[in-house]
């Protein structure tokens, strides 16, 4: 790789920031980083490595001012005007951290975080500000790497040294930029591991704990949608985006309002429409405010949401110019049928893993789908088309991504539902019984928006069956599926994840030297006391990857809770067991009643299920096969 391209992803994207240098630049790098550089060994590596840092900082200073959004017609909001300052919570012990500047207290929590949460949760967003307030504060040296970016046969090391020290790092300035890595004052920020190619996501995760553990006076930041779980980095924190209050979701849209007057109009629909669910997200505050833009009316569903704004986007509409103004089309193509070809490429390319593609790959997918659409049009044209007249696409450098991963779900969705006709049902039974379902969870829930019954019927119902005999109180109903989902394990001995510790003793560890459990090929979670020590695990079975879904798909049924804060679940644990270390599903036996069951939902994060939810779910599937059991002639 040449000096200056760039493997790693980091947000320079290998491109020279044209023009003058800030004042904030120039400052923070002559008091915090060319300090750093004095100890580099030899005057040419010191050179060469403090040209190129200079030329990155600024770069990234300058790409993290803004934010993409469709919400507005300039497309770009200025990243400070927008920011409604986050607060995350950890997945472990509860503590809570707002993020309205460089989060020291959060790395002082654990030098090692993953950020993990669902789609629009903000974490690339979260991502970009410590990068920014790392920079404006003058707190460490900050290494964006946007991860789907990278491809097969290139290790991020390699990539930083290239980009940094102009050779890979084997060559004598890539040695000394290791050596600064190996010092500490750097934090690695790792943004977007759900959108890693499939190929190689296991070698990148390896690397990662590898720096990690490496590396143990510098701090690392990972961020990515929950399915991927904390099995993959056990030496990381956990923590999940808490959701926006209903006055920060009104301030952010008074944010992007900007003076348009759409405002104040659509706060005041808000107050008398059910739709405080769509408030903690900020994506969907986003496309709030869009759809609204558009129709000045608020959509019921997310999938609604989609296909409005898709259909603003299209008409290029903007009330705050007293009307709409149709952008001139290259393919000629109407909505619906544009609707189409985007549903085969939804569907095309989220099967390749990825959002972003070099122009080859994109013209390859979208050839493809328009040819798997049936649609006569120039797929040049239509290529043309989703950067500028419909940008449901953007240019990223020379690749071109989906503007957010959602709307590439969202289309795929709308494929499974719509293009598939009769074999829909087959492709859904397929995804939901597959090893990799997690993957699936935002498209999954699209479609049961669209047709709960179908899925009921097709995923839930099924699940239901194979996991629980269904005999026995709701208690021992309740108990019963969470076993068959998952392996939990109380270990009142653990006293190895210490607040600030640079080298922790992972949970999963110590459940195998303990208990002769491994949980390194299991999607784990794991809770921690801070006040008594002791930790519990649940390692997920293959039964757990489904059940976890189960509160997005049918909330109805399974949207509803027992949680115990974190005080009374290890109190009730500690009573039980005292220091032990106990596989509880082999003591199952003994655990009965309603504290029980609610100790181990607030444990595993699992839905209960008793017998109302089945007679529920099951009546809903056998009213649905009746209803295809008719035939539709049968009207005639």
């Amino acid at each position: 790789m040449a000096a200056g391209e760039l493997g790693a992803g980091l947000v320079i994207v290998g491109a020279v920031v044209k023009g003058a240098t800030s004042a904030l630049v120039s400052k923070y790098f002559d008091q915090i980083v060319s300090p750093f550089l004095r100890g580099i060994s030899g005057l040419r590596n010191q050179q060469v490595i403090k040209k190129n840092l200079f030329r990155y900082i600024k770069s990234v200073e300058y790409r993290t001012r803004t934010l993409p959004s469709i919400a507005i017609p300039s497309g770009v909001f200025q990243l400070e005007s927008v920011y409604e300052p986050l607060t995350v919570r950890s997945e472990s012990d509860g503590s809570l951290y707002e993020v309205d500047s460089y989060p020291r207290g959060l790395f002082s929590h654990s030098r090692c975080v993953a950020l993990t949460d669902d789609a629009g949760m903000g974490k690339s967003t979260l991502a970009k500000f410590i990068v920014r307030s790392a920079i404006n504060e003058g707190r460490s040296i900050p290494l964006l790497v946007e991860l789907r970016r990278l491809r097969a046969g290139v290790s991020i090391v390699d990539s930083l040294c290239s980009e940094l020290a102009g050779g890979d790092s084997s060559s004598s300035a890539g040695t000394e930029l290791i050596n600064l890595f190996a010092n500490g004052n750097f934090v690695f920020v790792f943004d977007g591991y759900d959108e890693l190619e499939d190929e190689i996501r296991g070698k990148i995760t390896d690397e990662i704990n590898e720096l990690a553990a490496r590396f143990v006076f510098c701090y690392f930041l990972l961020t990515s949608r929950k399915e991927y779980g904390s099995a993959l980095f056990p030496e990381f924190a956990h923590f999940e985006i808490c959701k926006l209050s209903e006055e920060q979701a009104h301030s952010l849209i008074r944010r992007y309002d900007q003076g348009r007057g759409l405002a104040k109009p659509l706060l005041n629909k808000i107050e008398e429409a059910e739709v405080h669910d769509f408030l903690g997200n900020p994506l969907l505050v986003t496309l709030l405010y869009k759809a609204f833009d558009y129709r000045q009316s608020i959509p019921p569903k997310r999938s609604i949401f989609f296909r409005q704004v898709y259909e603003a986007l299209f008409q290029d509409h903007d009330l705050s110019k007293g009307g709409s103004f149709e952008r001139k089309k290259q393919c000629a193509l109407d909505v619906d049928d544009f609707h189409k070809v985007l549903r085969s490429l939804g569907f095309i390319t989220f099967k390749s893993g990825r959002v972003s593609y070099s122009p080859e790959e994109f013209s390859e997918h979208l050839k493809a789908a328009v040819e798997r659409s049936s649609i006569s049009s120039d797929w040049q044209k239509i290529r043309q088309d989703l950067i500028q007249a419909v940008p449901i696409f953007a240019k990223d450098g020379v690749e071109y991504r989906w503007s957010h991963k959602s709307f590439q779900e969202y289309f795929a969705a709308q494929y499974l539902a719509i293009d598939l006709a009769s074999r829909r049902e087959e492709a859904l039974r397929k995804i939901f019984q597959s090893s990799d379902v997690l993957r699936f969870r935002e498209v999954l829930r699209f479609i049961a928006e669209a047709d709960l019954a179908l899925v009921r019927e097709i995923c839930i119902d099924p699940l239901l069956r194979s996991a629980c005999s269904g005999g026995g109180s709701d208690d021992d109903i309740a108990i019963e599926c969470i076993f068959a989902s998952a392996d939990v394990f109380y270990v009142g001995g653990f006293r190895g994840a210490g607040r600030g510790n640079f080298e922790r003793v992972s949970v999963q560890k110590y459940v195998h030297e303990r208990l002769g459990f491994d949980t390194s090929k299991n999607v784990t979670r794991t809770v921690t006391s801070r006040a008594d020590g002791g930790a519990i695990l649940v390692a997920l079975k293959e039964n757990g990857l489904r059940f976890i879904l189960l509160s997005s798909l049918d909330p109805e049924n399974f949207g509803g809770s027992r949680r115990a804060a974190e005080s009374k679940l290890f109190l009730y644990w500690r009573e039980r067991f005292q220091d032990d270390d106990v596989h509880l599903n082999g003591v199952a036996s003994s655990l009965t009643g309603d504290e029980a069951v609610t100790a181990l939902a607030s444990a595993t994060n699992l839905p209960v299920v008793t017998r109302t939810t089945i007679n529920a779910v099951r009546s809903a599937a056998e009213a649905r096969k009746a209803a295809m059991a008719t035939s539709v002639l049968d009207d005639f």
